[in-house]
């Protein structure tokens, strides 16, 4: 069952803050431990309270000592190429799906230009048959898209 929303505000009765504060750092900690043994990467986290002396620390200090070395070693480009390299990925994805079909339209559109100036010379001179393949293919679409506007039509007037 879905819980309802929290409401993110300051809590004001300090019991109830230090309590919330208590149950939140345990869950948090239970998170990070279900993410390295679900997917055995190394993890750690640390968590410095306001009524703590020392911060708690999971798995151990020295673990998580480790763990922080091994990250701060990493040349910086590495310390953040997993969340740059997916968001260029998905960016050029995007990109190239833009460009493909930018590239569509301008190739209908270069059509639509060819079936007009063919309409005014009355004849096919000196086309190539990859165009003329392309303008029957655009053709023959608008020609069942005004079908169907005629059949809609037809329908809708019989149908009054």
């Amino acid at each position: 069952m879905a819980r309802k929303k929290v409401n993110l505000a300051y809590i004001t009765n300090d019991v109830l803050r230090h309590i919330t504060f208590k149950k939140r750092c345990s869950s948090m900690i239970k998170k990070v431990s279900e993410l390295s043994t679900l997917y055995g990467v190394p993890a750690c986290i640390v968590i410095y309270g306001p009524h703590e002396a020392k911060p708690k620390v999971w798995p151990s200090g020295l673990e998580a000592q480790r763990i922080l070395q091994h990250f701060q070693e990493l040349p910086e480009l590495e310390q953040s190429k997993k969340n740059q390299e997916g968001f260029l990925q998905q960016w050029l994805r995007k990109h190239v799906e833009q460009l493909q079909k930018q590239e569509r339209e301008i190739h209908e559109l270069e059509m639509v230009v060819l079936m007009y100036e063919m309409m005014d010379d009355n004849g096919l001179h000196n086309m190539r048959v990859e165009d003329a393949i392309s303008l029957v293919y655009l053709i023959d679409m608008r020609l069942k898209v005004l079908y169907e506007v005629a059949e809609n039509a037809k329908a809708t007037a019989g149908g009054a």
